[in-house]
């Protein structure tokens, strides 16, 4: 069985406000949307770390690496990915016309953390 371990980085939207408790923003006030800046994937049990990124790579050719590393993997362990990862990736393969990746089995620690421990705090720093 492969299994995929992986998270990504994103950038955040940018929107212009009227003041600073402005909780709801308009989508018309949105001038840059967030988008996927980085990713870091690992084969469990196997060595070394992938780093993929806008920045050092392009998006097209990080999120294919992405697309090809998940279209491989048959389980993926992550942290919040079921909520947040994979559908912002799932969202960034169809932008980039790659369609989503064959189905694999998700690990979300996020979910196992809320079912078995009672912390303060459910953010990754706090769980390690």
């Amino acid at each position: 069985m492969k299994i995929l371990q992986i998270d990504i980085e994103t950038a955040p939207h940018k929107a212009l406000i009227w003041g600073p408790k402005q909780h709801w923003i308009s989508p018309d006030n949105v001038v840059e949307s967030g988008y996927t800046m980085c990713f870091a994937a690992k084969w469990y049990g196997k060595p070394g770390v992938e780093f993929h990124s806008t920045h050092h790579h392009g998006a097209d050719r990080m999120v294919k690496a992405a697309w090809d590393l998940l279209n491989e993997a048959d389980a993926v362990i992550h942290y919040n990915g079921t909520k947040f990862d994979i559908p912002t990736l799932n969202a960034d393969f169809v932008t980039h016309r790659l369609g989503v990746p064959a189905p694999f089995h998700e690990i979300d620690l996020l979910k196992t953390v809320r079912q078995r421990f009672r912390k303060y705090s459910n953010k990754l720093d706090e769980v390690a």
